[in-house]
């Protein structure tokens, strides 16, 4: 991999990551292996193995990302380059994060949510995530649910054929969408916060313990902010994963409730969006987002825009 073919913003990046990648590594692994040299390493992700296909490397498989052959290995592989341990660690590790890109969550069934109007695949970062969309797969695998019923689509909204009034409503998840032109203003009363969209989809009657799967695109690797459309009659808490780790521990809802609002039923139908709710790192490519209500629930989950951190 000759210098040229690396974009300059790119090399960039590399020595950005080099030198804090160089101060861990220095004082974890230095000391111990000092002295220590190979021959080969393979730089990358098991899914997918980023090549590095020059006469001085080699491909080899790890779990870690990064293998590591004894030269008593790889004596028949020709030309064979002797290498300072320390510093292939620190190329192999820059340049796993820089050029490299995830795949989703290992042995995860669930798959990026598709109908007859969306079939975008999975949702991109940076943009907004609907979390109607969540993924396909079912209770216990894209979505847990605390009843089978979904109290949206073909419930509250009646089964009439509509994409609306059907959306998914053969899932658990409950799901409805924003209505502007009822009798009694429901989205657009003068209580909201902000005007949501006109037939937002939304994922509703939301209870702790409850959780659904998104699966997303990042097309750079960096650090996002996050904004939330959403409504709660009550507060209470969320939080996020990525590939079954924790990305944001515990996500703070402001209740949207007001008492100058006459109507009872409309407690759940005053729209708000936090700003910047939570800064995460994601890395370039497919990951799954878990979205988990951690307290009171009663909230309306829109969706989570994310932005770049300028």
């Amino acid at each position: 991999m000759n210098n040229a073919a690396i974009p300059h913003s790119t090399r960039g990046d590399l020595l950005q990551r080099l030198h804090l990648i160089t101060s861990f590594l220095k004082n974890k692994f230095l000391p111990k292996i000092q002295n220590a040299t190979l021959s080969v390493i393979r730089i990358g992700h098991i899914r997918p193995i980023c090549p590095i296909r020059t006469p001085d490397f080699y491909p080899c498989r790890h779990p870690a990302g990064i293998a590591i052959i004894p030269p008593d290995i790889t004596n028949h592989m020709k030309p064979t380059l002797p290498t300072p341990l320390p510093a292939c660690l620190i190329l192999a590790a820059a340049i796993s994060f820089a050029g490299c890109a995830t795949t989703g969550w290992n042995g995860y069934r669930g798959t990026p949510f598709q109908d007859t109007v969306y079939h975008g695949g999975p949702q991109k970062i940076p943009g907004r995530v609907q979390c109607a969309y969540y993924d396909s797969g079912g209770e216990g695998v894209a979505y847990h649910d605390s009843d089978a019923k979904n109290n949206g689509s073909g419930a509250l909204n009646p089964a009439n054929g509509t994409y609306l009034n059907e959306f998914r409503m053969q899932e658990g998840v409950d799901i409805s969408y924003t209505k502007f032109h009822a009798q009694t203003p429901t989205d657009n009363s003068p209580y909201n916060l902000v005007t949501p969209p006109e037939n937002q989809l939304y994922v509703g009657w939301t209870e702790p313990g409850e959780w659904f799967n998104l699966t997303v695109e990042v097309a750079r690797a960096g650090v996002y902010t996050i904004d939330l459309l959403y409504t709660s009659n009550r507060g209470g808490s969320i939080s996020l994963d990525r590939n079954g780790q924790p990305l944001v521990p515990e996500i703070n809802i402001i209740s949207t409730q007001t008492d100058k609002d006459p109507v009872a039923w409309r407690q759940w139908h005053h729209w708000n969006i936090l700003t910047n709710v939570a800064e995460v790192t994601l890395p370039k490519g497919v990951s799954v987002l878990t979205v988990h209500i951690l307290t009171q629930g009663n909230m309306n989950l829109a969706y989570l825009d994310f932005k770049p951190k300028n």
